[in-house]
């Protein structure tokens, strides 16, 4: 199934339907269960049963009611039993997009699918066909829903970095002492801010000249120097950082997991390097 994005900031968005009730969904691999807003849940009747705490990289972030949707209708596949984290996101995203933003598509749904975020085209593509994704890298799920990948900074990192296509406005995000040992440059400026859902990440730019993650080789990225990473040892290994959206921004990117492999095609010409290197 393939499905235009309606809008491609703050993050890629799609149409969906629930109980024929129209939906603005954006998409983002930092994300767990698929994100609903408190008030068009109570509109929908949404079930829920009990809640949780939740976090995201930046932080805690409140706690959301968990629920299930008996159907969600992305385009012509209807996916059944769709669980659900209710919080309220419209506020959120108010003065980030010009569409009232109903909810968000993470890893808790794209792991039922070979899931593939066009960038180039604008578009989403769930497939459940036999077809395995040959090209790429391992990739591997940390906690209930964190998405890692293998990279090397300036070829003199090697570490795993958390996929987080939520993360907008930096290619990547470290914690400061990984970014030296990366040898990232801090650039000129005040501090700033990487959006995120649920709160920002405060940060200072820097730049790295290469990163080679999924396949990929990305030259010249802007990113962040977090001064606090809270995933960074919670799982009982290390990961190092973030790998954000504007990693595969302008190219394709593509979480096959049936075969837990990552690719990511890119517009640079010398985007994909041999074995090794």
């Amino acid at each position: 199934m393939k499905l235009d994005w309606i809008d491609r900031r703050p993050l890629p968005c799609v149409a969906a339907q629930v109980g024929g009730v129209a939906l603005n969904l954006l998409l983002d691999t930092g994300v767990g269960d698929t994100l609903l807003d408190a008030d068009l849940a109570e509109r929908l009747d949404v079930r829920t049963f009990g809640s949780e705490p939740i976090q995201f990289p930046s932080g805690p972030a409140g706690r959301v009611a968990l629920g299930i949707l008996p159907e969600l209708r992305l385009g012509t596949l209807a996916i059944g039993q769709v669980p659900v984290q209710v919080m309220p996101l419209r506020d959120t995203f108010a003065h980030l997009s010009d569409r009232p933003v109903d909810g968000i598509l993470g890893t808790g749904l794209f792991s039922r699918f070979r899931t593939t975020l066009d960038y180039a085209r604008g578009c989403l593509t769930l497939a459940r066909d036999d077809d395995r994704l040959a090209r790429g890298e391992p990739f591997y799920l940390g906690g209930e829903h964190y998405p890692l990948v293998e990279a090397r900074i300036n070829a003199r990192l090697d570490a795993l970095l958390f996929l987080d296509t939520g993360m907008v406005g930096a290619a990547f995000g470290l914690p400061v002492g990984l970014a030296e040992i990366a040898g990232v440059e801090p650039l000129p400026g005040t501090a700033t801010a990487g959006s995120g859902v649920g709160s920002a990440l405060a940060a200072v730019p820097v730049k790295a000249a290469s990163i080679v993650a999924a396949g990929a080789r990305r030259h010249d990225l802007l990113g962040m120097l977090m001064g606090r990473f809270r995933l960074e040892r919670q799982l009982g290994f290390r990961i190092a950082g973030l790998l954000g959206e504007d990693f595969p921004d302008g190219g394709v990117l593509t979480l096959d997991f049936p075969s837990m492999r990552v690719a990511c095609d890119t517009p640079d010409p010398d985007a994909h390097p041999q074995p090794g290197v």
